[in-house]
C-alpha cells in the first residue's frame, strides 16, 4: 500500500495556545492546489478584528475542525449547527474557525439572514454574489455546469461575467425549483472540488422557508464534495411553528449533521476575557469580579462586554499605571445591569443629543444602514451627521463596513434590537415611511432587488397613508420572488399586500397570486 502523507491544519485557542489539528490527505491536498487560481478574499464580516479577544470554546473548535477534515474524504455532507441565545458568541466562534480553514487554503463564503427577510434566498444570493464578482470569469464558466441559467436567475450580474448563458429551463414549478436548487448544488460541488469549501449561514433563525428549502436539499445531495456547511441560529427564537423547526428536524437524520449548543463562558474564562479587556492584576478581589459578572451575565461574551465597557465609561474601574483598578469597597457595590437591553440602554445615554437622534434613525433601517438613506432622514447637516456617526463607531456600537463606502453595521443585532425596541409605535411608522421615501428618491424603485426593502418599510407604515405604495411594492417583490421560484415566500408578500393595500388597484394582482 502506498504512503500516505499528511498536511495539518492549526486551529489555535488564543487563550492557552491549544492547538487544534485538521489532517488533510495528500490526495486531498494535491487537488487543493495544485494548477488553481488564488483563494477568494475572506468575507469582510468574518475578517473584520474584533475589539475583544476569543475566548473559550477550546471544544466546539475541536468538533469544527473535526467535522471540516470528515470532508476530504468520501462520505456525507458536513453540516455543523452553532446554536445558543443571542449574544453567546456563535457568528465570533464560526469566524475564528473560518479563518484559520481559509489560512490553510479553504474556499470561506458567508451568508447572512435578516430579520425583516427582504429577499427570498438571501444568504445563497450573498454568498454566490460574492464568489461571481471575485473569480476569474474563466474559472466561473468551467464551475457553472448545467446550472448556469439557474444560477443567474439569483445573480443576474453573472451573465455579464459569463457571456453566453441561456435561459433556465420552464416547466412545472416543483419541476423548475429542482432544478434551482440542483444548480446551485452542482455549483458549490464544482468549487469544492478545487479547494475545500465552507459555507457559512449565519441567523437561520430569520431564515424564509425557500432558504431552508434550499439548505436541505444541498445537505441532502449525495455527491461526495470537500463541503461543509457552518449554520448558526437562535434556539430560544425557535417554536413549533417556526420554519426551521422542521427543516432542523429533517437535517438531524443526515448522517453529516452536528449540532453545537453554545453555553455561557465558565468563571476562568470569565475572567480571561475580562484580563484581555481590561488588563488588571491578579488577586483574590479580581477572581470575585470575575465571578460577579459570570454569574449576572450568565457568561454570555457580549453582555460581559457591555457590561465592563459600561463600567469603564461609568468610571467604576479606571486605568491607572496600564492598569485598571477600581475604588468600590465590595462587589455588591459595583451596580452590574441588569440585562442587555439595560446595559445598551445606559451606554447609548451617555452620547450625544445628535447620536441618539441618528441611532433611532438608523435602527429603523436594519442591522445595515445607509448614510445617503440618513442623510434625507437627519434634520443634521452633513459634517455633524458624520460626527455623530463618527462618535458612535468610536464608542463601538456601529462599525463601518470594509469597501463600502457610506455604509454600515450595527456592532451586534441586540444593540440594533434595543434601539428599536425603544420607539413607540407612531414614531416607528414615520421613520420607516421616511426610509422608504428616501429609498425612492435614491432611485431603489428602479433596482428590482430593493423591492423587498422597500415593501418592508412601506407596510410598516402602511397606516400613515402609503397603503398604495407598500400594495404596488409588495406585488413587484413577490413577482420577483415568484421569478426566483421562492413559492412560499411569494404567497408570505401577497397576503401582506392584501392586509395593507385594501381598496388599492394592486390587490387585485395579489389575490391573483394567492
Amino acid at each position: 500500500m502506498a504512503e500516505v502523507t499528511t498536511a495539518t491544519l492549526l486551529f489555535t485557542d488564543r487563550v492557552d495556545s491549544t492547538p487544534l489539528a485538521i489532517r488533510v490527505g495528500d490526495e486531498a491536498m494535491d487537488s487543493l492546489r495544485a494548477g488553481l487560481p488564488e483563494t477568494l478574499p475572506l468575507p469582510s464580516s468574518l475578517a473584520s478584528t474584533e475589539r475583544t479577544a476569543f475566548v473559550g470554546r477550546a471544544d466546539a473548535l475541536a468538533r469544527l475542525s473535526a467535522a471540516f477534515e470528515a470532508t476530504t474524504r468520501p462520505g456525507p455532507r458536513r453540516i455543523t449547527l452553532l446554536a445558543g441565545e443571542p449574544g453567546i458568541g456563535k457568528t465570533r466562534l464560526a469566524a475564528e474557525f473560518c479563518t484559520a480553514a481559509y489560512a490553510e487554503g479553504a474556499t470561506v463564503l458567508l451568508g447572512r439572514c435578516d430579520e425583516e427577510a427582504l429577499l427570498p434566498y438571501q444568504p445563497f444570493i450573498e454568498l454566490l454574489r460574492y464568489y461571481v464578482a471575485h473569480s476569474e470569469a474563466g474559472a466561473l464558466a468551467g464551475q457553472l455546469g448545467r446550472g448556469g441559467p439557474e444560477i443567474a436567475r439569483l445573480v443576474p450580474e453573472l451573465r455579464e461575467r459569463v457571456p453566453g448563458i441561456g435561459e433556465p429551463a420552464s416547466g412545472d414549478p416543483e419541476s423548475d425549483r429542482y432544478r434551482l436548487f440542483d444548480g446551485v448544488c452542482i455549483f458549490l460541488e464544482n468549487i469544492a472540488a478545487g479547494r475545500p469549501l465552507v459555507v457559512v449561514l449565519d441567523d437561520l433563525h430569520w431564515a424564509d422557508k425557500p432558504t431552508l428549502l434550499m439548505l436541505r436539499h444541498i445537505v441532502r445531495s449525495a455527491e461526495s464534495a470537500a463541503l461543509m456547511v457552518v449554520g448558526t441560529y437562535r434556539e430560544t427564537d425557535l417554536d413549533r411553528q417556526h420554519p426551521l423547526t422542521e427543516v432542523l428536524a429533517d437535517l438531524r437524520r443526515e448522517p453529516g449533521h452536528e449540532r453545537i449548543l453554545l453555553r455561557g463562558l465558565d468563571v476562568a474564562e470569565t475572567e480571561a476575557l475580562l484580563q484581555t479587556v481590561a488588563p488588571h492584576e491578579a488577586s483574590p478581589g479580581t477572581r470575585a469580579f470575575a465571578e460577579a459578572v459570570q454569574r449576572e451575565t450568565e457568561g454570555n461574551p457580549f453582555f460581559l462586554h457591555e457590561v465592563v465597557q459600561h463600567f469603564k465609561e461609568t468610571g467604576t474601574i479606571y486605568e491607572r499605571d496600564g492598569l485598571w483598578r477600581s475604588d468600590v469597597a465590595s462587589i455588591a457595590d459595583l451596580g452590574i445591569p441588569e440585562g442587555v437591553k439595560d446595559v445598551v440602554g445606559r451606554r447609548l445615554s451617555r452620547l450625544s443629543a445628535d447620536c441618539q437622534a441618528v441611532l433611532g434613525r438608523a435602527a429603523v433601517q436594519g442591522r445595515d444602514f445607509e448614510l445617503a438613506v440618513l442623510e434625507r432622514m437627519s434634520d443634521l447637516d452633513a459634517d455633524r451627521l458624520l460626527d455623530a456617526l463618527d462618535e458612535v463607531v468610536t464608542a463601538g456600537l456601529i462599525d463601518e463596513i470594509d469597501g463600502r463606502a457610506g455604509h454600515y453595521r450595527f456592532s451586534h443585532a441586540l444593540v440594533r434590537q434595543a434601539l428599536y425596541s425603544e420607539l413607540n409605535t407612531t414614531r416607528r411608522v414615520r421613520l420607516h415611511r421616511q426610509v422608504g421615501e428616501a429609498l425612492e428618491a435614491l432611485g431603489a424603485g428602479e433596482k428590482p432587488e430593493r423591492y423587498g426593502e422597500l415593501a418592508y418599510h412601506f407596510c410598516e407604515a402602511a397606516t400613515s397613508g402609503v397603503g398604495e405604495q407598500a400594495a404596488r411594492y409588495s406585488i413587484l417583490a413577490a413577482e420577483r420572488a415568484l421569478e426566483h421560484l421562492a413559492y412560499e415566500e411569494t404567497q408570505v408578500v401577497c397576503r401582506r399586500a392584501l392586509d395593507v393595500g385594501e381598496g388599492h388597484s394592486d390587490t387585485e394582482r395579489a389575490s391573483r397570486a394567492i
